[in-house]
Parts: structure tokens; sequence; C-alpha cells
């Protein structure tokens, strides 16, 4: 379904939607995976920044169009149509979109870290792509879009069917997405080529360190600020 963003919705600041922080409750729905498609097209072009957000669940987005950069911790992922960010649970992250836009098209996919390990074999382990890999358990891949639309399109398939065995195919669906989102990681490793293809964001890497060094004592926004 495409979602419409009026400008009266704009100017009465209902876009983006102020969210509270996720959990696992709030958010997965499903014992195994959650999926999502969302494609808004604005009424004008826009740029927009929502808050800061974490789970206790991992996250998978890919972006289908539009362009964006995906801010994760301390890093900055500037992102393409086709590119796809795995998302650690408990790293805070946001997105913004970097060039005013008409369109933003992505898919999101939600899940606990024990679905991995159910479907995992001794031969696959599917938390690979979550390695810790210079001290960061959260990923981009640079992966096209002809690449990744066929696994979309069939997810969004058997995600709305009805038909005898679809929600067998879904789950089968999804367990080959993170498989090729394994085989793609681990192909970059092979060639070494950087997994870290971002930028250092100054602002939350200072504000974590404060964190860090002030544990035993409360922090506020006020305090931060000044720091």
């Amino acid at each position: 379904m495409l979602d419409v963003i009026s400008s009266e919705k704009l100017a009465k600041k209902e876009w983006p939607p102020t969210k509270p922080v996720a959990t696992i409750q709030d958010h997965l729905h499903s014992k195994d995976f959650d999926f999502y498609y969302k494609d808004s097209c604005f009424e004008t072009p826009i740029t927009f920044l929502p808050e800061y957000h974490y789970h206790d669940f991992h996250e998978i987005y890919c972006l289908l169009d539009g362009e964006v950069d995906y801010y994760v911790e301390d890093r900055v992922y500037h992102m393409q149509p086709g590119n796809i960010l795995l998302i650690h649970h408990h790293d805070i992250h946001h997105m913004m979109l970097t060039l005013p836009a008409a369109r933003y098209e992505r898919v999101f996919c939600y899940f606990d870290e024990s679905y991995l390990h159910r479907y995992s074999s001794a031969k696959t382990d599917l938390t690979l792509c979550f390695s810790r890999i210079n001290n960061r358990q959260s990923h981009f891949l640079p992966t096209s879009l002809p690449a990744v639309r066929p696994f979309i399109q069939d997810l969004q398939k058997h995600s709305a069917s009805e038909e005898y065995g679809s929600d067998l195919r879904y789950t089968q669906c999804f367990n080959e997405f993170l498989l090729f989102l394994n085989q793609r990681f681990l192909a970059l490793q092979k060639e070494n080529t950087p997994l870290t293809n971002s930028k250092e964001n100054p602002v939350v890497r200072h504000a974590i360190h404060y964190i860090q060094d002030h544990l035993s004592e409360p922090v506020k926004v006020e305090t931060l600020a000044k720091a």
C-alpha cells in the first residue's frame, strides 16, 4: 500500500510519526519474524529525521527507493536502493532522507536472535552476519536492487496469501533471504571488503563515551548537551 503523506500532515508534524523506544513486547508480533513493506509518497519533496530508538530484537532494513543516511550507534551509513543494513539488537539507530525526495520505499524485518539459532545447522550458522567485527555487530551490506528484489517479492506474495502451504513457503522465503545475507556477508569478508562502509558520528561517539564514564551517575539530556 502506498502511504501518501500530505502537506497538511507535514504541517501538523504528524510525519514522521512519533514512536516510543521499541521493545520486543511492543513490536515483535510473531514468534518467528515480522515482515513490513512500506512505500511512502510525499506530495512535496521533504527531508525528515525520525528519533533514535532501539529494539530487543534484530532488524533487517532494506532500502528500495530513495536515498538515506542511516545512523547506527556512532556510525553513519549512506544507503542507496538495494543496500541492506543488519541492525543488532540494542544498537541505537535512526535514519534521515539525505535528498529531498517524493518517495521513500523500504522493507524491514524484525526477529529474535533465537530464530537464527533455531534454523541454523552444524554446517550453516545463520548468526554469522551479526558477528562482532571492529567492535560492531551491526553491518552494512552493499547489495544491489536486482539481487534483493526477488526475495522481497516472494516475501510479499506469501505474507498475504491464504493458500494451503503459504505459511511454510513464507518461512522458507525468509530463511532463504537470511541465507543470502549470510553468504553476502561471508563473501565480503573473503574479499577483505570493509563492512563499515560509513563515517563516524562524532556527536553520538562523544555521548557514548560520556555515558560510559558516568555509569554510576544519573545522566540527563541537558548534561549531555553541555558535556
